[in-house]
């Protein structure tokens, strides 16, 4: 079975956005518990996925990152299913950390349909019993630049699945599924760390392709980019004042991930480079005929030890003091990166050192 496959299969409704159910259909298909939906605003994410949910007619889990993004939609104002025609759905606030959702339908008033919960909840939680819960709602899981940051994002991420999740695999059960709904704000972030898919979400962005399904491992990678909705977007008026070349329009119409700059990631044949350095995990090569660094993602052997740095504080103090240039030639656009893990990974070596 392939490690990845990029599928070029009709995601669409008629109206242009995303059709949820050619979604699902391919992850029932393939044994799919993790489907990745990253795009441009308002192309039907969450309005299709919650949709469906009710049409599922079982017990959910919708989650937010953090406490105060679930409080703010446990209210008819921004309960987000008010966009849903007929939908009835009533958020109650139960605890300062969760809330229960009811629908109103003509067979019960007020029916169980699931939890609101945010991911600093959920992660802390133990004995929690989620085995009604069929799927997980993330809503906004890549949060933009200026929002709290959670402290060991990715293990809270993966222990609120296995909370959730508990022991039905063990028993026989199907599989907890998740879907994880966000615009494209940053590449570099927890969820798409902790699944270990940024270099492939990458490859989507570089080759333009919507859909990747990743058998082996039970994932599915969705990148909307059709033009339909957007060119109807462009003529509203936050995209008039703007511009549609700015960096919210590029997340919100284009779905390219808007905190990140693409143009120093590139490969290259290493036998015009000579390696001089490693760090973490990460060799630094020098081009041989050119004053240019190209970083990649594996450690040379052929360096001799007193070359090969550790991410502790006092590695990377020997790193810069051993080259101290290598600002220089970031600063210069110098420098390119096989991959954007690996520019992240420099970034940080780079903007963290102190002598």
């Amino acid at each position: 079975m392939p490690l990845f496959v990029f599928m070029r299969t009709n995601i669409y409704l008629e109206s242009g956005y995303l059709n949820q159910k050619v979604i699902r259909r391919l992850a029932d298909k393939n044994n799919i518990n993790f489907i990745v939906e990253i795009g441009k605003r308002q192309v039907g994410k969450t309005y299709g996925v919650l949709q469906m949910m009710l049409e599922n007619e079982t017990p959910f889990i919708l989650m937010r990152r953090t406490i105060t993004e679930m409080e703010f939609i446990c209210n008819d104002i921004n309960n987000p299913f008010t966009a849903i025609p007929n939908s009835n759905v009533h958020i109650k606030k139960d605890s300062k950390y969760s809330a229960s959702m009811h629908r109103d339908t003509p067979e019960s008033d007020a029916k169980y349909i699931g939890e609101v919960m945010s991911l600093s909840t959920i992660a802390k939680i133990r004995g929690f019993n989620g085995q009604i819960y069929t799927d997980v709602v993330y809503d906004e899981c890549i949060p933009e630049n200026h929002v709290m940051k959670i402290r060991n994002e990715e293990d809270a991420f993966l222990n609120a699945y296995v909370t959730i999740s508990g022991a039905r695999e063990e028993n026989g059960e199907k599989p907890l599924r998740m879907w994880l709904l966000a615009n494209s704000n940053n590449i570099d972030t927890p969820i798409l760390r902790a699944l270990n898919i940024t270099e492939q979400v990458e490859k989507m962005e570089n080759k333009q392709q919507e859909l990747c399904i990743l058998p082996n491992r039970g994932i599915m990678i969705v990148r909307p980019f059709s033009e339909f909705i957007t060119e109807k977007r462009k003529k509203t008026s936050i995209f008039k004042a703007v511009g549609t070349d700015s960096n919210f329009a590029q997340m919100a119409l284009a779905n390219k991930f808007s905190y990140n700059d693409f143009s120093d990631i590139a490969h290259f044949n290493l036998k015009a480079f000579t390696p001089i350095f490693a760090y973490d995990g990460i060799t630094c090569y020098r081009h041989k005929s050119q004053d240019r660094l190209h970083f990649v993602g594996f450690e040379d052997r052929t360096l001799p030890d007193k070359r090969i740095y550790g991410a502790s504080d006092r590695g990377r103090k020997k790193l810069m003091r051993d080259f101290p240039t290598l600002r220089d030639y970031y600063v210069q656009n110098r420098i390119t990166f096989d991959d954007m893990t690996i520019k992240q990974a420099i970034f940080t070596m780079l903007t963290n050192h102190t002598i």
